[in-house]
């Protein structure tokens, strides 16, 4: 249960579009055997770049939203943040 005014922080992947560079098979199957799973489990891989209307859709109000990536080595990068919700 969420106390009034608290906040809820989901953490999504964008599953397809994972990838290592340089690309190896290794990680090419394992990335499919992923997505097989999320498939046969009857869960979207790619539900990252729908989260924002899907917590509309739920009755949220989105006040922002980020996007990072993990760099080679390790560190997180913001590639954008922004939004701000607005009143329904």
């Amino acid at each position: 249960m969420l106390r009034a005014g608290g906040l809820v922080v989901p953490v999504e992947l964008d599953i397809p579009a994972a990838r290592s560079l340089p690309a190896t098979p290794m990680v090419s199957q394992a990335l499919a055997w992923i997505v097989e799973a999320f498939a046969k489990g009857g869960i979207q891989p790619s539900l990252g770049p729908r989260l924002w209307a899907i917590a509309r859709e739920a009755g949220l109000r989105p006040l922002g939203i980020s996007c990072f990536r993990v760099s080679r080595v390790g560190v997180m990068v913001r590639l954008f943040s922004g939004g701000r919700g607005q009143a329904d």
